[in-house]
């Protein structure tokens, strides 16, 4: 990511401004509104994209909720992220490049402010309609900049796989064919571009949804859809050929000599093999310290520099640089959400709640397969998770005081 790209710092400068306008305006409930305009604006790829704009919302959201409420409100629900936060600033103690450290738990804040803002802007039920009416209404926009101006980026591929649950709720909510329409939308640009993971995480995501929803009703349909999608990688060309032929221009080797399959990589597997015995063999439990890993991918010593700027999967970047013990925070984290998602999806809680517990789990199961193969934990997506992280938690808050008023 290059931090000082014009574009990047004009995004930022947007954001800015738009925040601000909400700010200043005379809107009732200023934090859904701020909130909205955060998930919207980052359909965009310039200010997914552009750490500027974390920054950014970081003031703007200070600028409407304490440090002190902040702090309550991350503790009451967010303990094992946090855990995972204050070991990776301790790593920095031990790190051999703690400054190139410090954007990255910069990054690993920003969730833990959008959960904050998501539990301010969330007073009551209609605002959670609110805010997801008002995401799928600008779903368009992915249409609008993606396919128009291919091969040129202008739509982030992988925000379909954030928000897709959206227009499903809106849809078994409403019957309204539009939101059918939304959630092709979001898969446009993935497929566009033949963008794997993004595919693959709204896949298993509304697997989850599924499943969990539905229970054995979606049994069946979800063996149709995994035929379905095993047919388009076998059949369609631009499908195959991504998945099973070497991407010269991505990567100048192919390590499928070192696989079960000839599933294409794009050398990846062969890269992420030097990692781990560079890094995590040498110290499994700790970690060599947050930075030290991204340091060395950005620096002339990575002869594959060129190809791999980046880890392109966060589960071994965290266990490079924060161990066993700091990966397992997280691990627990979403363990914890997964376990509350199934708990209330079942039947013998009310269809709201059973709705947003399974795209709570869409988001949480989507987000740890893109940490597998991507960089999420410095995009969009891992924030998007805590949002449904904390519309879950105020649904459960909201059942639990209407059975204890029921039971007086």
């Amino acid at each position: 990511m290059e931090y000082l790209k014009l574009e990047h710092i004009i995004a930022a400068i947007m954001v800015l401004f738009g925040g601000i306008c909400i700010l200043s305006s005379k809107n009732e409930n200023k934090p859904l509104k701020l909130l909205s305009f955060f998930l919207v604006a980052y359909m965009i790829e310039y200010i997914e994209n552009s750490l500027h704009v974390w920054a950014v919302e970081m003031f703007l959201i200070l600028s409407i909720i304490s440090i002190i409420k902040l702090k309550r409100l991350v503790l009451n629900d967010c303990g094992w992220y946090l855990l995972f936060f204050l070991f990776a600033c301790i790593s920095l103690t031990y790190s051999k490049y703690p400054i190139r450290g410090v954007p990255g738990l910069f990054m690993y804040a920003l969730p833990l402010f959008y959960y904050a803002l998501a539990t301010v802007a969330i007073k009551r039920t209609t605002d959670v309609g609110r805010l997801f009416t008002n995401v799928s209404k600008f779903i368009i926009i992915l249409f609008v900049l993606g396919l128009p101006f291919y091969p040129h980026r202008m739509a982030y591929p992988y925000y379909g796989m954030a928000i897709c649950s959206i227009p499903v709720i809106l849809y078994i909510l409403t019957s309204k064919r539009i939101y059918i329409i939304q959630f092709v939308i979001c898969m446009l640009p993935a497929l566009f571009w033949v963008k794997r993971t993004p595919l693959l995480g709204i896949a298993v995501g509304m697997i989850s949804f599924s499943l969990l929803f539905y229970r054995w009703k979606a049994v069946v349909p979800t063996i149709i859809a995994i035929i379905v999608s095993i047919s388009m990688i076998v059949y369609i060309p631009q499908f195959r050929e991504k998945m099973f032929s070497g991407d010269s221009h991505e990567s100048e080797y192919n390590d499928s000599y070192i696989t079960i399959s000839n599933i294409n990589t794009n050398g990846r597997v062969f890269f992420w093999m030097q990692m781990i015995d560079k890094y995590y063999v040498t110290s499994p439990y700790f970690g060599a310290g947050q930075g030290t890993v991204k340091a060395f991918l950005q620096s002339d010593q990575n002869e594959y520099k060129k190809e791999f700027p980046l880890m392109h999967n966060d589960w071994l970047l965290l266990l490079c640089e924060i161990g066993v013990v700091g990966t397992s925070f997280m691990l627990f984290f979403f363990i914890r959400i997964i376990r509350k998602c199934v708990r209330y999806s079942s039947k013998r809680y009310p269809k709201d709640l059973r709705l947003v517990a399974s795209a709570c789990a869409t988001s949480v199961v989507s987000t740890m397969t893109h940490m597998f193969f991507e960089n999420c934990m410095n995009s969009f997506v891992l924030s998007t998770c805590f949002v449904f992280c904390a519309v879950l938690n105020f649904y459960i808050r909201s059942y639990q005081s209407k059975q204890v008023i029921s039971q007086r």
